[in-house]
């Protein structure tokens, strides 16, 4: 299979292959996290649309993000697909590393939410007696 980093070809994985991949840690959060609201789906948010989505992707030795499979739908296909695509476009990893301390095939699971407004405001609301 080949991957968004087109030098890099992937071994095709059964599903308990893939699940045996060590978890590689993910270096530029706040990164992607700005990344990720610059590109928010606009259709969601004009339809009130919100959701999370669970996703899993297997990060290459050089530290991309490749693969991206929905392990749990937001039940909308738009923020489904802008979760992958910009967690393989945008994300940058530490790979897992072998016993030789070489970097090797590796996987990240993580989940992310479209939500309409302030969520800080909705934390910081007081419950209502």
């Amino acid at each position: 299979m080949l991957c968004a980093n087109a030098a890099v070809v992937l071994p095709e994985l059964s599903f308990f292959e893939r699940a045996e991949l060590p978890e590689a840690t993910l270096v530029n959060a706040q990164q992607l996290g700005e990344k990720m609201m610059q590109i928010y789906p606009n259709t969601p948010i004009r339809h009130n649309v919100e959701g999370t989505v669970v996703l899993n992707v297997i990060v290459t030795p050089d530290g991309r993000a490749s693969d991206c499979q929905i392990k749990k739908t937001s039940g909308n296909g738009i923020i489904d697909r802008w979760a992958c695509r910009g967690t393989e476009r945008y994300a940058r990893f530490t790979p897992a590393t072998n016993a030789d301390e070489q970097p090797i095939l590796s996987q990240w699971t993580e989940s992310f939410t479209l939500t309409l407004g302030d969520p800080e405001a909705v934390q910081d609301e007081e419950p209502k007696s």
